[in-house]
């Protein structure tokens, strides 16, 4: 199946980056662990969008991200509360939810906690490196060419 693309970075906020459950083991050759950070909510979320759980997720800090749906999918949102909300309107947090294209994601503040995970369904076609497709931006490699999401 080809890849479609999905979901458009209107904005990253202060860091969104792609994680997995993670890389491990890589210690002896300098590479440090990577992955969620709160490895649950990836992994419920993927679980509700009908993925494997250890498929890649947006891991969202804090606040300011904003994305837009290119695509009909499912989706879900884990993790911390950052009021999150579809086109303007509340959305139910560790819920999948459906969306159509042009709709617009918005996580702008937290309310508690610190990390979200965006989750669609069908996952984010990424190419793994070392075994996991969470991004390692201390080395550069994993995830959307090593580093945070940037808009566009």
């Amino acid at each position: 199946m080809a890849a479609v693309d999905l979901l458009e970075i209107i904005s990253p906020g202060i860091l969104a980056s792609v994680q997995d459950v993670g890389r491990l083991g890589f210690g002896q050759i300098g590479v440090a662990p990577s992955g969620a950070t709160d490895s649950y909510a990836c992994r419920v979320g993927n679980l509700l969008v009908g993925n494997l759980e250890s498929a890649a997720a947006v891991e969202i800090t804090l606040m300011g991200f904003q994305a837009r749906f290119l695509t009909e999918t499912v989706f879900a949102v884990t993790g911390a509360d950052l009021q999150a909300s579809l086109n303007g309107g509340p959305l139910p947090r560790w819920t999948a939810v459906r969306a159509a294209p042009g709709d617009i994601l918005d996580l702008p503040s937290p309310v508690c906690g610190c990390r979200a995970y965006l989750t669609v369904g069908g996952g984010f076609h990424i190419p793994a490196v070392m075994g996991s497709r969470s991004t390692n931006i201390g080395t550069g490699f994993g995830g959307s060419e090593g580093r945070v999401l940037r808009a566009g």
